[in-house]
Order: structure tokens, then sequence, then C-alpha cells
């Protein structure tokens, strides 16, 4: 009897402070429940509706990561100089080049550890030249690191500009890698792949 009596009374105590402190008698305040020390569960369950995360807020946010083999766990401090996160966005600006022709920059970007992708790429400069050109702007791995090209091919400018390359990056830590997909094209122009490497 006594333990049911305090049973409730523990219930009931919770339900008017709505803070449970386990192996703390001053829960901190903003949380429902403060554990002091490690916690393991089998399932975590999250409210249907979460808060969205601000601009601001994303710059100081840790995210935590877990191998699901050795069930190491590790952070991401996207606050941390010269860190990214899940990818990171950047555009780099390469001016007063030879021309319209950039042939190697080095972005000193490790190309063991990341992958690195162009979005989009833009020449400031009038080119000269009748025949149809786009912009010619590509990656390359070069002695462990990222190398970006940019060229107009068909095309040349008067006067040395400056290329715009907006770039996202990719830790391969976070990704999944798949082997080289080699495709014989058998002299066809066009060709469907026997199945699809993703399928979500």
């Amino acid at each position: 009897m006594k333990t049911l009596f305090s049973t409730v009374l523990s219930l009931f105590y919770i339900s008017i402070y709505a803070q449970v402190g386990i192996d703390t008698d001053s829960p901190r305040a903003g949380s429902a429940m403060d554990v002091n020390g490690s916690m393991k569960s089998s399932s975590i369950l999250l409210s249907e509706i979460l808060p969205p995360i601000t601009a601001t807020e994303r710059e100081s946010f840790i995210y935590l990561v877990q191998d699901q083999t050795t069930g190491a766990i590790e952070s991401l401090d996207l606050s941390a100089s010269g860190t990214g996160g899940i990818s990171s966005i950047l555009t780099y600006q390469l001016a007063n080049v030879n021309g319209d022709w950039v042939l190697n920059f080095d972005t000193k970007i490790s190309s063991s550890d990341y992958a690195l992708v162009i979005l989009s790429a833009w020449f400031d400069q009038d080119l000269e030249g009748n025949n149809p050109a786009p912009p010619v702007a590509r990656t390359k791995e070069e002695n462990g690191t990222w190398r970006l090209e940019a060229d107009y091919s068909a095309v040349s400018s008067d006067a040395n500009g400056t290329w715009n390359i907006s770039c996202v990056v990719f830790p391969k830590t976070y990704a999944k890698i798949f082997p080289l997909q080699t495709v014989n094209m058998n002299e066809n122009s066009t060709a469907v792949a026997a199945t699809p490497i993703v399928s979500y």
C-alpha cells in the first residue's frame, strides 16, 4: 500500500511540475526530462510537429551521426571554422583570368575525403566568334585535391575576365559510394541502364 501511495504521489508530482530528473534533484529549466548521465533506449518517440530550425539557429547546431557497424558517434559542429555539414555550398570568384581560360585552379579540398560538384558557372565578359559555345566548367582530381577548369572552347574573350563557379561539397564519410558503372553503348547514341543503381 505504501508503494502504491508513493507511485501515485510521484505521478502527481510529475504532472504538476511537468519535469522529470533522473540522477538529479534539479532538472534544468526548459527540459521535460533531464538525465544526468548516459541513456539507452530501444526507440525514440518524437512529437509529430517539430518546430522548424531558423537560418540563424542552423549555424549553431551540432548534428550527431552514428556508425551502424561500430556504434561510434561523430559530431558535426557547423559553427566550427573550416568544417562543413552533410553538404556545403560555396562559390569561387576567379578574377583576372587569362582571357576566358582557367586551366587549373587548386581548391585545396581533399579529393579522398570529399566530393566536389559544380552547380553553375558564368563568365562576365563579352565573347568574340560566330560559333555558339556554352561555358565548359569541370572538376578533376590531381595530387589528392580537387581542381577547377573553365573555358569557352569555340569562342574567346578579348579581355581578362571573371568566372563565378558555384559548387557543392559532400563529405564522402556520409555518402554511399558505388563502384564505377561501365556501359557498352554498342556504337549507339542512346542506351538504358539495366537496373537503377539507386531506388528510393
